[in-house]
This record gives structure tokens, C-alpha cells and sequence, in this order.
């Protein structure tokens, strides 16, 4: 049972992750949208 807790707990860090790096990149999309929106 603690191995399958262990194993989740590390699939849900590594989910963590992808969402922060997800919603990173989506900021930084949605910045270079906003400065070509500007200079348009």
C-alpha cells in the first residue's frame, strides 16, 4: 500500500510540474501575443 502511495505522490509532482510549466509557457505566449499586438 505505501508503494502505491509513493508512486502516486511522485506522479502528482511530476503533474504539479507540468501545470506550473504549462501556465509558465501559457504567460509567456499570452506576453509575446500582447508585444505583437502592440507593435501591430
Amino acid at each position: 500500500m505505501k508503494e502505491l502511495y509513493n508512486k502516486m505522490e511522485d506522479f502528482l509532482e511530476k503533474g504539479q510540474l507540468i501545470i506550473v510549466l504549462f501556465w509558465f509557457s501559457e504567460k509567456e505566449i499570452y506576453k509575446g501575443l500582447l508585444k505583437s499586438g502592440f507593435k501591430a
